[in-house]
């Protein structure tokens, strides 16, 4: 279980991993979907506003680099799953027009990558982010 003082390690190891390669690499989009995936599956085990906060900062410091002019990206899949997460949460925050704005910017970057799975998610419908 990741307890509230871990769930910033997080955040932090992208940060690390951005100092080493801040143009962005394979490694920092493996790290993104790592970080994406722990955000997913921890996501009851942590106070809605904390973890909001935490999956904001990753998605800054990843949407800092992210490559201009390209599309369908692991990073920009992943910043989709980021988005997507925020909608969630923006939605259990009761905040609905932040909601639609985080999921809408999820099912854009889905579309960019051609992952019908995450669009798919984001819409509502009963499938998983893709991995």
């Amino acid at each position: 279980m990741t307890t509230d003082a871990g769930l910033p390690s997080v955040r932090e190891s992208l940060q690390l991993a951005l100092l080493a390669e801040p143009e962005g690499s394979p490694l920092v989009a493996e790290l993104a979907e790592a970080a994406a995936d722990h955000y997913h599956l921890n996501y009851s085990k942590h106070p809605i506003p904390v973890l909001f906060r935490e999956v904001r900062a990753a998605r800054t410091l990843l949407a800092g680099v992210l490559p201009a002019g390209t599309d369908g990206t692991e990073l920009h899949r992943q910043l989709g799953r980021l988005s997507g997460l925020l909608g969630n949460l923006a939605f259990h925050l009761d905040d609905p027009a932040g909601a639609r704005t985080h999921l809408g910017t999820a099912v854009s970057y889905a579309n960019r990558c051609g992952d019908t799975a995450l669009a798919a998610w984001a819409y509502g419908w009963p499938a998983t982010p893709a991995t």
